[in-house]
């Protein structure tokens, strides 16, 4: 689920997904797991029933649905944290609120048997850092430009 909640940008084929998570199985059994996997996940948040369900399911991609009734922390760092270093001054207040959404690195005790997933968490985890390090240079750029 947080593979696709955050990168919820495009559906993923079905077949991407079982490859990420079980590597070192045929296609057949990774689907198979894959199946299985959801369904458990889908029965557990009561997707099935809810009016707008956390998952945008075809025969052969899955996306997660942006507009769920959700929140995640990580996409709201990463959207408070400006694009790129601004021309203009930046809003200490939204630095400090990204700052306050910041608690450790992302899924730090968190792992999956799969070296493809473990990838895709370190590379999520650097870019997460480096906006990071770029908040709070920028905050340090703030608090100077307003004297403090």
């Amino acid at each position: 689920m947080v593979y696709l909640a955050i990168e919820s940008h495009r559906p993923w084929a079905r077949t991407r997904l079982a490859g990420l998570l079980w590597p070192d199985i045929s296609e057949k059994a990774a689907l198979s797991n894959l199946r299985n996997a959801l369904s458990n996940l889908r029965h557990v948040l009561g997707d099935n029933k809810a009016d707008s369900p956390f998952f945008c399911i075809t025969p052969s991609t899955i996306q997660f649905n942006s507009s769920a009734a959700c929140w995640l922390d990580v996409q709201d760092f990463l959207n408070l944290v400006p694009k790129n270093d601004p021309l203009i001054p930046v809003e200490i207040a939204q630095l400090e609120k990204s700052l306050a959404l910041y608690r450790g690195d992302f899924l730090e005790s968190f792992s999956v048997n799969s070296a493809p997933f473990e990838e895709w968490v370190l590379s999520t985890r650097e870019r997460i850092h480096r906006k990071l390090l770029q908040t709070i240079r920028l905050l340090a750029i703030g608090h100077e430009q307003a004297g403090e």
